[in-house]
Formats: C-alpha cells, structure tokens, sequence
C-alpha cells in the first residue's frame, strides 16, 4: 500500500477519514517547551542545519546552538543518578509565556516557537539572554533549582509608535490651545 509507505504506522497514526481523504497524527511530535542538557555548537548557518538533520542527533537531548551557554552543562550519565526535571507551561498568550522550571543541574530549556527580535526573557525576574536554538527556535540557560522563565514580546517598534502618539497628541494640544488663545 503506497498510503502506508508515506504514512509509516510506527511514524503516523491515522485519526480520521473523510471519503477519499485521511487526517494522520504525527506520532513523533516534541514537547513545545523541554530541557536539555546535550549543547552542540556550529557557527555556520549550513551547518547548523546540517547538524539538526543528522540522523545520529536526538533533538529530544540535544540543541544546536551558534554560541556557547554562559555555563557549562553536565550531563546526568556524568553526574549520576535520575533527573528529576520538569517543565509546565503556566500561560501561553501572544505576547507573554510563563513557564515553571525545575531542575537538579543546569540545563537548557528548548522552546519550540520561533526566535525573532523583540522577545525578551526573565529568570525569576532578571533579565536573560534568548540564544537560537536549531537554527529557528528559542534556548534559554537555566541554573539548578526551580525557576519561573517569562517571555514577553515588546518589539521597539512598539516603543517608537507609541512615542510618536504621544508626541502627535502633544501637538495636536498645542495647535488646538494655540487656536483656541488666538480667537480670544
């Protein structure tokens, strides 16, 4: 069956059928937020890529990233025993994700929503770096302990639009005082 060539079932679970057509669920999906703690560093754009695709890479552990972590990551075979690390996403909005973390060691939390400028992030309310993590997606160094991670998208055309409103309505004011004082 060519359906079962494309759609393998240990890859693809049928969920529905419409007449001629079928809805698949991939089966192999990663969480939306997740720690790591298996960092590989590429610089080059190609090879970032490369280094996502590599069959040998397991993406459930690992992320690549194009600059080192501002600690060093342990993994848990090397420091022993099980991790007992979590990841619960408290709010997901537009522009405002919560995330509670905790962690036996230090770890990088894999967000799987795109990098792009104007996001921001906070560790227990101090301000951290968003590394770009797999060539598109978001990374931030997370020490041990428990943690409250906040993304917040304030892009500084935001800023910028809302200084030149206020400056408009500024002088908007002055015009309507100045008419105002020249009819008197």
């Amino acid at each position: 069956l060519p359906r079962q060539k494309k759609f393998p079932r240990d890859t693809f679970r049928q969920i529905r059928k419409f007449g001629k057509w079928y809805i698949f669920e991939y089966t192999r999906v990663l969480p939306r937020a997740f720690l790591v703690d298996s960092i590989h560093i590429e610089r080059d754009p190609q090879r970032v890529i490369d280094k996502i695709f590599d069959s040998g890479l397991d993406l459930s552990k690992s992320v690549v990233l194009e600059e080192h972590l501002p600690f060093e990551l342990t993994s848990i075979e090397e420091i022993g025993g099980a991790s007992n690390s979590f990841v619960t996403i408290n709010l997901y909005e537009p522009q405002k994700i919560e995330i509670a973390v905790k962690t036996n060691k230090a770890k990088l939390l894999f967000l799987s929503d795109t990098y792009y400028p104007g996001w921001e992030v906070l560790v227990d309310n101090v301000p951290s770096k968003i590394y770009r993590a797999n060539f598109a997606f978001r990374g931030v160094a997370i020490p041990k302990g428990e943690h409250t991670v906040t993304f917040t998208y304030k892009p500084a055309m935001f800023a910028i639009g809302g200084t030149i409103s206020i400056f408009s309505l500024f002088l908007t004011l002055m015009v309507f005082v100045l008419l105002y004082l020249r009819k008197k």
